[in-house]
């Protein structure tokens, strides 16, 4: 091997190197750890966390960037709220871990899983994405008076979730991009806007996902898209929704709509108002 080449390597190695020094600070040094949340915890130190907290929140705030907050079987009252903190918060699974109360969760980024959202009070949404990159995954948002979930402006992906029987609709989107994948929107009740979806401006993706027996007083039964970009892919279906017009999907101001190996079918009165699909 020549001597440039010999150098080159040398350059390359050395880079690697340095890049794998320039780990980002809030993960510099620090282990990722587990915070335990049962009922009948009683650690309340942020210092020791390796007993159980018994409030979900007390949990969260000891918590740093990186960390996972694991919550045992129970109802948990009180919500969770996030600001910052890049976070995973795991259930036991959405038939063992319930969150209800005052608050329901509100994150700004991070991972929600294995849990049931459930009883929240109608003055907020039960779940809630104020901005960032957030991934619901296995996570049922059910039986709540107010909105089920709420995103403003970033990403909110909901992975293997379910959306259902919410009393002032399924999910609002506000800004931001929202994306369905395997997940159910059903049996969610709005007055004003779609029932099960409403997209006030970005997008709304899903894929092998299905929109299903909702219903609005108004507009859009299944997805009411204000000015939003709507893609409906994979095996995806619309079907059953209900509302005074465009009981499928409801159109106004700009935004496309793309349907691939997908249907929107058997919609009260009729299945798209103000696009073809």
């Amino acid at each position: 091997m020549g001597a440039r080449s010999l150098a080159l390597r040398a350059i390359a190695l050395l880079s690697a190197a340095t890049l794998i020094w320039q780990i980002p600070a809030a993960y510099a040094g620090a282990s990722i750890r587990v915070l335990h949340v049962e009922i009948g915890g009683t650690n309340t130190s942020c210092d020791d966390v390796s007993a159980p907290y018994g409030d979900v929140q007390t949990a969260v705030d000891c918590a740093a960037d990186g960390d996972t907050v694991a919550i045992g079987s129970g109802r948990f009252r009180g919500g969770i709220s996030i600001p910052v903190k890049d976070l995973t918060v795991s259930g036991s699974g959405p038939h063992a871990t319930v969150i209800s109360g005052r608050l329901g969760v509100s994150m700004y980024t991070g991972t929600l899983e294995r849990l049931t959202v459930a009883g929240v009070k109608p003055t907020t949404a039960a779940l809630t994405n104020v901005g960032g990159p957030l991934l619901a995954r296995d996570v049922v948002v059910r039986d709540n008076p107010g909105v089920g979930v709420r995103s403003v402006g970033g990403t909110l992906t909901l992975q293997g979730s379910v959306v259902q029987d919410n009393g002032d609709g399924g999910i609002v989107n506000v800004g931001g991009v929202l994306v369905l994948y395997h997940t159910r929107v059903r049996g969610n009740v709005a007055s004003l806007g779609g029932g099960g979806i409403v997209s006030v401006g970005g997008s709304v993706s899903m894929r092998d996902s299905v929109v299903k027996r909702n219903t609005s007083a108004s507009a859009g039964g299944g997805i009411d898209s204000v000015g939003a970009d709507v893609t409906i892919r994979d095996d995806s279906l619309v079907t059953g929704n209900t509302a005074d017009i465009g009981g499928g999907i409801f159109f106004v101001g700009t935004g496309d709509l793309v349907l691939v190996n997908s249907a929107v079918v058997d919609n009260v009165p009729n299945d798209c108002e103000n696009v073809v699909c």
